[in-house]
């Protein structure tokens, strides 16, 4: 396949699982059900758009969001936190980092609006109703698991199942070459770089918890314990000793 079509495919595999969980929920936590499904992505496949690279996971956040805006409208208003002026503080910053290193251009405010406000927001108002922390937590604690027993697979014989599967990386990634310690491969698994890795699993590990805490079915604890693992085996299959310590 080439990169455009894988671009696509998962595009339309996070949309699909927005939808499905918008049928079960509102739309803000079906976003971060989207937005967990778009991890499986793999990040080296990206489109440009007026020299901006384009994720599949940012892409789909775009869409979601604008669905969001249109259909609750009124919940764009809601009043303002000390985390909303934090975030608008990193956009302020980046914008002045990069004007005053690189120099004038228009596409380092939308840039710096892409990276650091959009994906914030999509979070914000998906977080709103802790009723639906169940589903968001299972669907990261699911993908946890998955990207978790590909990545120690990968560690242990040198095989990245995205690449195997989709497309190759090329000079994407920055591979480490060889075995690290002389035991294990370095797996880097969707991501472009083992500590990536590491640094996702990381993140994902608080959702499993939090679905094991708050499991009202055997489903959900047995999930939840899964996730848990998986983060685990991914962050050990990085063979990164920031995200080891951190584990």
């Amino acid at each position: 396949m080439d990169a455009g079509s894988i671009y696509f495919l998962w595009l339309t595999i996070a949309i699909i699982a927005f939808i499905v969980a918008w049928r079960k929920t509102e739309c803000g936590p079906a976003m971060m059900v989207g937005c967990a499904v778009a991890i499986l992505a793999p990040t080296w496949v990206q489109l440009r758009f007026l020299e901006l690279p384009l994720s599949v996971r940012w892409t789909f956040i775009a869409i979601a969001m604008l669905v969001f805006s249109v259909v609750h409208f009124r919940k764009l208003w809601a009043p303002l936190v000390l985390t909303d002026l934090l975030v608008a503080g990193m956009v302020v910053a980046h914008i002045t980092s990069e004007f005053f290193h690189d120099g004038f251009s228009f596409l380092v405010p939308i840039r710096a609006y892409c990276e650091w406000a959009v994906p914030y927001v999509a979070g914000r108002y998906a977080m709103m109703n802790h009723r639906h922390f169940a589903l968001i937590g299972s669907a990261f604690a699911l993908v946890g698991l998955i990207v978790g027993l590909a990545a120690t697979f990968e560690s242990l014989t040198g095989i990245n199942f995205w690449e195997a599967i989709f497309i190759d990386a090329g000079d994407e990634v920055k591979r480490p070459v060889g075995k690290r310690f002389g035991l294990f491969f370095r797996a880097h698994g969707p991501f472009q770089h083992p500590i990536f890795l590491g640094i996702v699993m990381l993140l994902i590990a608080p959702w499993s918890a939090m679905t094991l805490a708050i499991s009202k079915s055997r489903w959900e604890a047995t999930l939840g314990i899964l996730g848990l693992i998986g983060s685990v085996m991914g962050v050990m299959a990085s063979v990164s000793r920031g995200p080891f310590w951190q584990c």
